[in-house]
């Protein structure tokens, strides 16, 4: 009697209609409960069939009552706080970005300001570098238009 339960234990369901038919599901159904619910199903190389053992699918079903256990016992993450978290950091990145951009062109539009003032300050001036009581410093050096000579620009006329 043992081995006739054994055997009958180990017999293997071919087909998914004979798997389905011993589930007491359709076929649809049980290739979905493959697909999303790891239906202990098995693909011999070179058939297109599938195989599963009575004892597997029973304790697959055993087990359905466990899984659907812990299913409702994992908390649910709503995702749409999460997508609202997300697309303000979206808008923040933009408003940064947009900010970035207005302060490099203002930037750029000192550096070009500076650019044209040092160069009418030179064609004007000469820097020099001079020694005074030990420290050594620049100075600006106004040029006479008339002499061509430098002239510090405190010195009197």
């Amino acid at each position: 009697m043992r081995n006739a339960r054994i055997q009958r234990d180990a017999e293997f369901i071919s087909g998914w209609k004979n798997i389905a038919n011993y589930l007491g599901k359709a076929v649809r159904t049980v290739q979905r409960y493959e697909t999303e619910l790891g239906l202990p199903v098995h693909r011999p190389p070179g058939k297109a069939s599938v195989i599963a053992t009575r004892t597997e699918l029973d304790a697959w079903i055993a087990a359905g009552a466990i899984r659907e256990t812990l299913a409702r016992s994992q908390a649910v993450v709503h995702p749409l706080p999460v997508l609202t978290e997300f697309k303000s950091h979206i808008a923040e990145l933009h408003r940064l970005r947009q900010q970035a951009q207005g302060l490099r062109t203002a930037v750029n539009g000192s550096v070009n300001l500076l650019r044209t003032n040092l160069q009418a300050l030179t064609e004007q001036h000469y820097f020099v570098q001079s020694s005074w009581e030990g420290n050594t410093a620049a100075a600006v050096v106004s040029v006479d238009s008339k002499t061509k000579k430098a002239r510090r620009p405190d010195a009197l006329p």
